[in-house]
């Protein structure tokens, strides 16, 4: 599992230009737009991140704590290569989770060799299922 950093909300259904549904079914439960956020890399805007959740919520914390179920969206305004974005989740990793166990690194150079080259327009999705994981 990783942590999703989202520094501002945004409870429209569209930011950037990227529209999101505001609810979207899994598995039968009806999950909610919880947030939009923009990623910038210097002055690039490099995709609109949004995630959706049971009900809404604000604190990150209490998101990761609940083994409920997350759908997180990653719509990309910009091509990035495999390396720079395998870069950005260790990155990622680093920043929040300085003392990161040996499995979690693990999970994470899994999560680096399933990634891809993205163009703009194309979507990322991770889907967290309780008692299954992501």
């Amino acid at each position: 599992m990783f942590a999703l950093v989202i520094p501002a909300f945004n409870y429209a259904g569209t930011l950037k230009g990227v529209t999101m549904k505001d609810y979207i079914d899994m598995d039968g439960e009806k999950l909610c737009m919880t947030a939009m956020a923009l990623s910038k890399k210097f002055i690039f805007k490099v995709y609109v991140a949004c995630l959706y959740l049971p009900q809404k919520e604000s604190d990150g914390k209490k998101i990761l704590a609940a083994d409920t179920p997350r759908h997180i969206i990653m719509h990309w305004l910009r091509g990035v290569g495999t390396g720079k974005i395998n870069d950005a989740w260790m990155e990622g990793l680093e920043d929040n989770t300085p003392k990161a166990s040996a499995d979690l690194k693990a999970k994470f150079k899994t999560l680096c060799d399933y990634m891809e080259e993205v163009k703009d327009g194309n979507r990322t999705i991770f889907t967290y299922v309780p008692a299954k994981g992501t």
